[in-house]
């Protein structure tokens, strides 16, 4: 989604609501460190895309995405948590996948910790 925030896309206007939704009742967006790693991997997608952005637009738009207010945080439970959501849900043994909810749990259980 974070992509969506800096390419105009398809859902990008729903993505954009739901970012300024954020702002306008002064929530925090919190991600795992994995977010600028993705941002950065979707930006060279696009890049090498036939009719992509430029190497000089991608690095405008992951600049931009750095510079959004996000609290990246990994807290030392992450992982354990991860793999304990995975178990008690039944989920697949994607607990990369967990780790994007972690840090929104522990953040609004425990507090913030980076």
């Amino acid at each position: 989604m974070a992509v969506k925030w800096l390419l105009n896309e398809e859902h990008s206007d729903r993505a954009t609501a739901l970012y300024d939704a954020t702002a306008e009742y002064d929530q925090t967006i919190v991600a795992p460190p994995l977010l600028p790693l993705e941002v950065t991997n979707i930006l060279r997608q696009r890049l090498r895309a036939q009719g992509g952005i430029s190497l000089a637009g991608a690095i405008v738009h992951l600049d931009d995405f750095l510079a959004l207010p996000i609290e990246i945080h990994d807290p030392p439970e992450l992982h354990h948590q991860a793999l304990s959501l995975a178990v008690a849900h039944g989920l697949r043994p994607r607990t990369m996948r967990i780790t994007w909810l972690s840090p929104s749990i522990f953040a609004a259980t425990s507090g913030p910790a980076t």
